[in-house]
């Protein structure tokens, strides 16, 4: 990747393609996996907490990875980063098709988040790194597309795919999509006046503090979508709801058309205003999603998730750039996604553990989950009051 492309009028050099193809795939990769293996568990015969557990090994390598990601971005070449995680991430998806019991299963899940947390970081720091500065807001916005797009469009796919050929061939699949995007990496040039730093394990090399705002707020809502992903087939089992897949179908139709729509909004109106109306319609997706009781209420709350998600993701990644200190957009990166994996190692423990609690002694299931996807309003709803207060220590330069 050449440093002289910052220099080009448009976002779209043959960097900046690699890098959202790459992330795409192995973002559907991850996705894929997010919806299938709850399931696959469930079938193996784990109740609400082992589902929690194994859903939440993911977010737990990768917070484990997060002190060494930064320093390891600064002090080697990251595009042979790059190279080496998503060759492994493929990998590991071949692991899942060819685990013969649930704890392999489990160490599959651990290694994933090893792995494609590694990824997903790197691809927008190296987006970023690529991005004409005029137009590191609109770059960074359609970078998110392509992420809000296979977070709503793989759970669906990986699904039916799972319905159709089975959960081994699904695995499959997903690893030839994670390969595809190990050969793209390659297209990606090194950069020969790339600055290297010494590799040293600081807490300055780990986390910007700016950072944590737009990455407090998604710890809270991030929690929602992990809730979905990790239990919402199985609630929808549990009700006897056919077709749910359709949630995430109607789920990414919607993404697709608000998240542009609100980029243009953010532009105009400052982010304080598309957060307030992000977190209020997301939280009340969740509160539709635990009174549902037919498909159509379902989707309902999936148009309604759209617009919530639709708004705040998208932003708070712009905002992670354009907040980050003075030669420091490593340390952001890697804190934004920090904060995000630790919610998905909290979110399914928690959310497991409310839906057991609830069951009545595993006697009613649908209590359970009802009343689980219900408390997911409480932390997004956190994570409104965490920006209002928070939001006087961001910099001048960004539009609030």
């Amino acid at each position: 990747m050449d440093e002289t492309i910052k220099t080009n009028s448009t976002i779209w050099t043959p960097a900046f393609i690699s890098l959202f193809v790459i992330n795409i795939f192995v973002q559907m990769g991850m996705y894929m996996m997010n919806s299938i293996v709850p399931k696959y568990a469930s079938d193996m015969g784990a109740g609400p907490s082992v589902i929690g557990f194994v859903a939440s090994l993911y977010g737990i390598a990768s917070v484990l990875m997060t002190p060494i990601n930064g320093p390891a971005f600064d002090a080697f070449s990251k595009r042979r980063i790059l190279s080496l995680a998503t060759g492994a991430t493929g990998c590991v998806l071949v692991l899942y098709a060819l685990a013969p019991s649930l704890s392999v299963v489990m160490v599959a899940r651990f290694l994933h988040g090893v792995t494609a947390g590694c990824v997903i970081p790197l691809c927008l720091l190296l987006a970023s790194d690529c991005l004409p500065e005029d137009k590191l807001s609109t770059g960074i916005g359609i970078f998110s597309l392509a992420q809000c797009g296979a977070s709503a469009i793989a759970p669906g796919i990986g699904l039916a795919l799972a319905e159709r050929f089975g959960f081994r061939t699904t695995f499959l699949i997903g690893a030839a999509a994670t390969f595809l995007s190990f050969g793209l990496t390659f297209l990606i040039r090194k950069n020969p006046n790339e600055e290297r730093k010494p590799f040293v394990i600081r807490f300055d090399n780990i986390i910007s503090r700016r950072a944590l705002i737009p990455g407090g707020v998604m710890f809270f809502c991030i929690m929602g979508l992990v809730c979905i992903n990790s239990f919402l087939v199985v609630f929808a089992d549990a009700l006897g709801v056919a077709g749910i897949g359709l949630y995430f179908t109607v789920y990414a139709v919607g993404l697709m058309i608000v998240q542009p729509a609100f980029g243009r909004i953010a532009d105009k109106i400052g982010i304080t205003k598309v957060v307030i109306i992000g977190t209020v319609v997301y939280a009340l997706s969740f509160v539709l999603v635990g009174r549902s009781v037919t498909l159509p209420m379902f989707l309902a709350a999936a148009v309604l998730a759209s617009i919530g998600y639709g708004a705040l993701h998208p932003t708070m990644q712009s905002l992670t750039i354009q907040c980050a200190e003075e030669g420091r957009r490593g340390a952001a990166s890697n804190t934004y996604y920090f904060c995000l994996n630790v919610s998905m190692v909290v979110a399914p423990l928690l959310a497991g553990w409310i839906a057991d609690a609830m069951t009545e002694g595993g006697t009613n299931l649908v209590r359970g989950y009802s009343t689980m996807f219900t408390c997911v309003v409480v932390p997004i709803l956190i994570a409104l009051c965490y920006y209002l207060f928070m939001r006087k220590k961001l910099p001048d330069t960004v539009r609030q």
